[in-house]
């Protein structure tokens, strides 16, 4: 009887205990830190580590400050900023400045957030706004169980955009004056030297130039024409500005929008359907105009990333300007 007197007791005394409710733990941290972002880029972190914290776990963002000054960046990471968005996809039929502006929109968005959820750290195309240099945030996480403030929670740093291009392919190929289908590759890729000089700027353009084996500048309007009217050429990709021809250069400005080009990724040209990211281009340069008397057919796909005039030149080995 006693013993059950006991138990009972027990049973009591635990029903009238306190259960804590969830769990948060003091070990809550960022796996990626530093975290790195580009200018102009639109990138996010992984969720915070919650080290078995009760989810979910909930994240505001208390400050953001210069990691070596201490001094307040919140301002240049928080302002809202404008930039051009598209509100439709863009389409070879967008072939006008009119028209591609008529799918364009601005809207305001600031550099960096954090999801109030998990606390990824979010940066938008705005980020083109903020000063490289290196940066940390302090931040509150909170739950069910209660809430801490995490100091230093993550260092950010903002780089410089790493890549204004990206050259997918090129190619020469030979043939007889009167035999378009008898082709050899003469040069291909690492065996077709190209350079690539990025300039930022207030116009865009792509300038290129084809220089022989002596160095020697072969010139568009004389020596050289688009492959065949089933061919892309660039202006194909980029019809909003005319071609520009000198006797060494070919030029054509594109949207100046933040974004680079090509704006669309397929097209179709005299009735040939052509899917490509990269602004897949084809000419030839014509046997009259060089030593060995053979048709040269230059291909070239290159992705231009952002904004700025890009002075491209491509050296030809296999043959000399007359």
């Amino acid at each position: 009887m006693k013993i059950t007197r006991i138990l009972l007791l027990s049973v009591v005394l635990l029903s009238c205990e306190k259960i804590e409710k969830g769990f948060l733990s003091d070990s809550v941290y960022y796996l990626e830190n530093p975290f790195t972002v580009q200018q102009g880029t639109t990138t996010t972190s992984s969720t915070l580590v919650a080290d078995g914290s009760t989810n979910p776990i909930n994240v505001k963002l208390l400050s953001v400050r210069n990691a070596y000054t201490g001094e307040s960046a919140d301002s240049m990471f928080l302002r809202p900023q404008t930039i051009t968005i598209f509100k439709d996809a863009v389409t070879q039929s967008d072939s006008t400045l009119a028209m591609l502006n008529a799918k364009m929109q601005d809207s305001t968005v600031a550099p960096f957030s954090i999801n109030p959820i998990g606390g990824r750290l979010q940066f938008t195309r705005a980020s083109l706004y903020l000063d490289t240099g290196r940066y940390t945030i302090d931040v509150n996480v909170s739950n069910i169980k209660g809430q801490k403030m995490l100091k230093n929670a993550c260092d950010i740093i903002v780089t410089p955009l790493s890549s204004t291009y990206t050259v997918v392919y090129r190619r020469v190929q030979t043939t007889p004056p009167d035999n378009d289908a008898d082709r050899t590759t003469v040069q291909e890729n690492d065996t077709y030297p190209v350079d690539i000089k990025y300039t930022p700027s207030d116009v865009s353009k792509v300038i290129i130039k084809w220089l022989d084996k002596n160095g020697k500048p072969f010139n568009p309007s004389t020596d050289m024409q688009r492959l065949a009217l089933t061919y892309p050429t660039f202006h194909d990709w980029d019809p909003y500005y005319p071609v520009v021809t000198t006797d060494s250069t070919m030029e054509m400005e594109f949207p100046k929008l933040g974004i680079g080009m090509p704006l669309f990724s397929s097209l179709t040209v005299g009735g040939t359907a052509w899917t490509d990211e990269s602004c897949l281009s084809y000419y030839r340069i014509l046997p009259k105009a060089t030593d060995i008397n053979k048709t040269l057919r230059l291909t070239h796909s290159i992705k231009f990333l952002t904004d700025g005039i890009y002075e491209i030149t491509f050296h030809i080995t296999v043959a000399a300007k007359i």
